[in-house]
């Protein structure tokens, strides 16, 4: 299936036929996502087949300061490192049920469309990590596959851009 990415656009995307599997989800990307376009504390991106309006996947993405103390670094690195860290907030992603458990599986691809975005963005204004905060155990699993390790403690992933960055190549 061949989707293109772009911005949502509450003005044309469908969003009423989403249904992921997770009503939450479902809900923030009718409800939230949209507010937050508008407002400028999210950007989410929508897959849609060529010449479509159905929202057949989502990701959001925000700026984030991740505080040092919380990510269990070591005393030498700590140091090295401000006490704030700019980050890229990975708030959302999602695939319509249809799409679950399709093959090849679809969810590394938009994963892969997500991280080619903050690499994207890092260019432009400096981020050092990319966060996840996983909303389940399927979900914790899954990030990690992909490299996010976990903040002690807490159901948050981080991953650093350079290492992103060098996974995705030129």
């Amino acid at each position: 299936m061949p989707f293109v990415c772009e911005p949502l656009n509450a003005d044309y995307h469908n969003l009423t036929q989403f249904a992921c599997g997770n009503e939450d989800m479902d809900r923030w990307l009718r409800d939230t996502a949209v507010r937050g376009q508008k407002q400028g504390t999210g950007r989410t991106f929508v897959w849609v087949e060529e010449g479509d309006n159905k929202v057949a996947a989502y990701f959001t993405l925000s700026s984030h300061l991740l505080q040092r103390d919380t990510l269990g670094l070591s005393r030498t690195k700590a140091k090295s490192v401000p006490a704030q860290l700019p980050a890229i907030l990975l708030g959302r992603l999602a695939l319509d049920g249809p799409l679950r458990g399709h093959e090849p599986p679809l969810g590394p691809a938009l994963l892969t469309s997500a991280l080619q975005r903050c690499v994207l963005a890092a260019e432009i204004a400096a981020a050092r990590y990319v966060v996840v905060d996983a909303i389940d155990d399927a979900a914790f699993r899954f990030y990690t596959r992909f490299g996010f390790d976990r903040i002690p403690g807490t159901m948050r992933l981080v991953r650093l851009l350079a290492e992103i960055a060098a996974d995705l190549g030129p």
